[in-house]
């Protein structure tokens, strides 16, 4: 469906071909984030092997910021512009949009593990329960743009926060 949709999305830059990929600046990216994700996992086998892995991450994400730069200065592309992180607005945006991810991401996870762990529930029933859910963020991404136009801001926003805890009450009871 999502596939679907996006074939009508018109991109307000086209590719260009000649733009040389930044395929340091990637590998650096995805090792370091490999590494602190990992080093998380590994938390509750060996904290020295969750420091190194984290510290190991977080040096390699800072060679990533080094490259980025460098590449800026000699007025190259990189793979991400720092330049991007001048505007306090997307700054924001950027901030809210991350914690909201969390907290969604979070409390899904947590109420999975509740029901397999507490309620004994396998993996095909949690899914099930989550399918609600999911449903409802597709059939809301759909209607978003005519519900813009026609509620303000601040209700949309209440109106899904009271959805999302009605769901995970509904969900844990």
């Amino acid at each position: 469906m999502i596939v679907l949709l996006s074939r009508k999305i018109t991109d307000p830059l086209p590719p260009d071909p000649t733009r040389p990929f930044d395929t340091t600046g990637a590998v650096l990216s995805a090792v370091g984030l490999v590494l602190i994700v990992t080093g998380i996992l590994a938390a509750d086998n060996n904290l020295w092997l969750m420091l190194i892995l984290i510290l190991a991450g977080v040096l390699v994400l800072a060679l990533f910021f080094i490259s980025v730069r460098a590449k800026e200065r000699a007025g190259k592309e990189p793979l991400l512009s720092t330049s991007l992180f001048h505007n306090r607005t997307s700054n924001l945006g950027l901030v809210i949009q991350n914690t909201q991810w969390v907290l969604l991401l979070g409390s899904s996870f947590v109420v999975s593990a509740y029901l397999q762990v507490v309620r004994g529930y396998d993996a095909i029933q949690t899914g099930v329960i989550f399918t609600a859910a999911t449903v409802g963020l597709l059939a809301s991404s759909l209607a978003a743009e005519r519900l813009a136009k026609r509620y303000a801001q601040r209700t949309l926003i209440l109106v899904a926060s009271f959805s999302r805890s009605l769901a995970l009450v509904c969900c844990s009871s």
